[in-house]
């Protein structure tokens, strides 16, 4: 099955789930995750993968029919089948065995671990634990420390002109470095998603493949001229 925003997007409609996930709101929307999805469709096949806080479930349901297991400390989520998820409500430990995974995917989640009293190095100790060795953990959307969108989201949200709180902690490349632990080697990283989706989920081209693909394509071009600016980190870890 090949994974992409446009057909995970036509999944779900088809599914009628889109209301269950922001990412589903729109195709622009959905390809804001295509990355992920990029590295997804790089898998060896069978590998036995964790979606690591899955949030809403909207990546297990794009994984759906790969070897995926996921984990939440929110409970259940409309998306994700039970026989797939673990809940738990230790801010670290994980319910797995040693070495049980081969890839470790954490969308959106390293960011948040210290409110709920856990610490980014504590849950990529647990992450190495419960992976084999030469196993990987694919870190996205944390968000970068000089982001545009973070800045103006962090004045806006100070004026009361949102209600979208700014994230509470930020990362350069050595912030993220530095919670890294031994054992864990950090073999990619680069910055990604310059461009805010929301704006253009209320347009009525909003679904156009053609349209998705002009903002794609903006998008991957304007990270690659002012990196520095991008909102999110993607990092690849390898398990010694």
């Amino acid at each position: 099955m090949t994974i992409t925003a446009a057909s995970v997007y036509k999944r779900a409609l088809g599914a009628g789930v889109t209301q269950h996930a922001h990412q589903f709101q729109s195709l622009v929307m959905c390809s804001q995750e295509r990355l992920v999805y990029r590295v997804i469709r790089g898998l060896p096949q069978g590998s036995r993968c964790l979606d690591w806080g899955c949030g809403n479930g909207h990546l297990e349901f794009a994984m759906n029919g790969m070897n995926v297991k996921a984990f939440s400390l929110d409970g259940t989520t409309a998306l994700t089948p039970m026989d797939r998820l673990a809940t738990g409500s230790h801010h670290t430990r994980l319910p797995y065995p040693d070495s049980s995974f081969d890839v470790v995917l954490a969308v959106g989640v390293l960011e948040h671990v210290h409110e709920r009293d856990g610490s980014q190095r504590g849950s990529l100790e647990e992450l190495r634990r419960i992976l084999r060795p030469g196993g990987e953990i694919h870190v996205f959307h944390l968000p970068n420390k000089w982001s545009w969108l973070e800045a103006s989201t962090r004045i806006a949200w100070k004026l009361g002109r949102t209600k979208q709180e700014p994230h509470s902690k930020l990362f350069s490349r050595e912030d993220f470095l530095s919670c890294v632990p031994s054992g864990l080697e950090v073999v990619d990283g680069t910055r990604y998603h310059i461009i805010p989706r929301r704006f253009f989920s209320n347009l009525t081209i909003r679904d156009s493949e053609k349209f998705c693909a002009v903002v794609d394509t903006a998008d991957d071009v304007l990270a690659f001229l002012l990196p520095w600016l991008c909102q999110n980190w993607y990092f690849k870890l390898a398990r010694s």
